[in-house]
Protein backbone atom coordinates (compact mmCIF):
# COMPACT_ATOMS: atom_id res chain seq x y z
CA UNK A 1 0.00 0.00 0.00
CA UNK A 2 2.84 2.49 1.13
CA UNK A 3 4.96 1.40 -2.24
CA UNK A 4 1.86 2.19 -4.42
CA UNK A 5 1.62 6.12 -2.53
CA UNK A 6 5.05 6.66 -3.07
CA UNK A 7 5.29 5.40 -6.93
CA UNK A 8 1.76 7.60 -7.58
CA UNK A 9 2.54 10.56 -9.58
CA UNK A 10 2.73 14.04 -7.62
CA UNK A 11 -0.55 15.22 -8.75
CA UNK A 12 -2.49 11.92 -8.09
CA UNK A 13 -1.13 11.92 -4.87
CA UNK A 14 -1.99 15.67 -3.73
CA UNK A 15 -5.59 14.75 -5.22
CA UNK A 16 -5.74 11.67 -3.13
CA UNK A 17 -4.77 13.73 0.08
CA UNK A 18 -7.11 16.59 -0.56
CA UNK A 19 -10.08 13.60 -1.72
CA UNK A 20 -9.25 12.10 1.86
CA UNK A 21 -9.35 15.76 3.74
CA UNK A 22 -12.77 16.58 2.62
CA UNK A 23 -14.03 13.25 2.78
CA UNK A 24 -13.11 13.77 6.89
CA UNK A 25 -14.41 17.23 7.01
CA UNK A 26 -17.89 16.50 5.62
CA UNK A 27 -17.84 12.91 8.44
CA UNK A 28 -16.47 14.93 10.94
CA UNK A 29 -19.28 17.50 10.01
CA UNK A 30 -22.16 14.90 10.15
CA UNK A 31 -21.14 13.25 13.27
CA UNK A 32 -20.90 16.59 14.83
CA UNK A 33 -25.31 17.22 14.09
CA UNK A 34 -25.61 13.61 14.77
CA UNK A 35 -24.17 13.80 18.31
CA UNK A 36 -25.76 17.17 18.73
CA UNK A 37 -28.98 16.11 18.13
CA UNK A 38 -29.27 12.82 19.85
CA UNK A 39 -26.11 12.17 21.83
CA UNK A 40 -25.45 15.55 23.52
CA UNK A 41 -26.47 15.83 27.19
CA UNK A 42 -28.68 19.16 26.62
CA UNK A 43 -30.57 16.98 23.72
CA UNK A 44 -33.55 16.93 26.05
CA UNK A 45 -34.40 20.54 26.03
CA UNK A 46 -36.85 22.09 23.16
CA UNK A 47 -35.51 24.22 20.47
CA UNK A 48 -35.00 24.84 17.05
CA UNK A 49 -33.85 21.98 14.81
CA UNK A 50 -30.87 23.87 13.43
CA UNK A 51 -30.28 25.21 16.71
CA UNK A 52 -29.63 22.11 18.26
CA UNK A 53 -27.83 20.86 15.73
CA UNK A 54 -25.04 24.11 14.81
CA UNK A 55 -24.45 27.36 15.97
CA UNK A 56 -26.02 28.84 12.93
CA UNK A 57 -29.02 29.87 14.33
CA UNK A 58 -27.46 31.51 16.99
CA UNK A 59 -25.18 33.42 15.15
CA UNK A 60 -27.44 34.73 13.04
CA UNK A 61 -29.90 35.89 15.33
CA UNK A 62 -27.13 37.48 17.41
CA UNK A 63 -25.87 39.80 14.67
CA UNK A 64 -29.26 40.14 13.77
CA UNK A 65 -30.44 42.04 16.74
CA UNK A 66 -32.99 39.53 17.11
CA UNK A 67 -31.84 36.66 19.51
CA UNK A 68 -33.75 38.28 22.81
CA UNK A 69 -37.10 38.18 20.89
CA UNK A 70 -36.50 35.03 19.50
CA UNK A 71 -35.88 33.57 22.96
CA UNK A 72 -38.72 35.09 24.49
CA UNK A 73 -40.99 34.09 21.73
CA UNK A 74 -39.91 30.16 22.24
CA UNK A 75 -39.92 28.18 25.30
CA UNK A 76 -39.29 29.43 29.43
CA UNK A 77 -36.10 27.07 28.69
CA UNK A 78 -34.54 26.72 25.38
CA UNK A 79 -31.37 25.55 23.70
CA UNK A 80 -30.40 27.90 21.56
CA UNK A 81 -27.24 26.50 20.25
CA UNK A 82 -25.26 22.98 21.15
CA UNK A 83 -23.65 23.96 24.16
CA UNK A 84 -26.34 26.86 25.43
CA UNK A 85 -29.63 27.00 27.10
CA UNK A 86 -31.64 30.29 27.25
CA UNK A 87 -33.94 30.61 30.44
CA UNK A 88 -36.90 33.43 30.01
CA UNK A 89 -37.62 33.92 33.30
CA UNK A 90 -37.04 35.85 36.42
CA UNK A 91 -37.29 32.83 38.88
CA UNK A 92 -34.58 31.34 36.48
CA UNK A 93 -31.78 33.97 38.37
CA UNK A 94 -31.96 32.30 41.69
CA UNK A 95 -32.86 29.07 40.59
CA UNK A 96 -29.07 29.18 39.22
CA UNK A 97 -27.42 31.55 41.19
CA UNK A 98 -28.80 30.96 45.04
CA UNK A 99 -26.48 29.36 47.70
CA UNK A 100 -28.90 26.16 49.02
CA UNK A 101 -28.34 23.71 51.66
CA UNK A 102 -26.75 20.32 50.86
CA UNK A 103 -26.17 21.19 47.35
CA UNK A 104 -23.04 21.53 45.71
CA UNK A 105 -21.81 24.89 44.96
CA UNK A 106 -22.87 26.23 40.93
CA UNK A 107 -19.11 26.72 39.81
CA UNK A 108 -18.67 28.64 36.57
CA UNK A 109 -16.48 28.53 33.81
CA UNK A 110 -12.80 29.96 32.85
CA UNK A 111 -14.62 32.51 30.89
CA UNK A 112 -15.59 34.42 34.81
CA UNK A 113 -11.79 34.25 36.19
CA UNK A 114 -11.47 37.68 35.03
CA UNK A 115 -9.40 36.86 31.29
CA UNK A 116 -6.12 36.24 30.42
CA UNK A 117 -4.99 39.63 32.37
CA UNK A 118 -6.50 38.60 35.47
CA UNK A 119 -3.31 36.36 36.39
CA UNK A 120 -3.40 33.02 37.89
CA UNK A 121 -5.74 32.00 40.79
CA UNK A 122 -7.40 35.25 41.07
CA UNK A 123 -11.26 35.51 41.80
CA UNK A 124 -13.45 38.03 40.60
CA UNK A 125 -15.93 39.46 43.26
CA UNK A 126 -18.86 37.79 41.63
CA UNK A 127 -17.27 34.10 41.37
CA UNK A 128 -14.55 33.88 44.02
CA UNK A 129 -13.77 30.15 44.79
CA UNK A 130 -12.15 27.95 48.28
CA UNK A 131 -11.15 29.78 50.89
CA UNK A 132 -11.52 33.28 48.66
CA UNK A 133 -15.20 33.14 49.36
CA UNK A 134 -15.66 33.72 53.16
CA UNK A 135 -12.59 36.41 53.16
CA UNK A 136 -14.41 38.60 50.40
CA UNK A 137 -17.53 37.87 51.75
CA UNK A 138 -16.15 39.16 55.48
CA UNK A 139 -14.66 42.45 53.33
CA UNK A 140 -17.88 42.88 52.11
CA UNK A 141 -20.46 42.50 53.82
CA UNK A 142 -20.85 45.66 56.29
CA UNK A 143 -21.21 47.15 52.35
CA UNK A 144 -24.48 44.65 51.80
Amino acid sequence: MLAQIIAMPRGHLCASFLRLFVTNAVYRFVWDIVYNLYFHPLRKYPGPLLARASNVCFSYWFHGGRQPYKILDLHPVVRIAPNDLAFNSAQSWPDIYRFRQKHKTFVKGLFYEGGVSSGHGVSSVETPKGRAHPAQHQSLRRGL
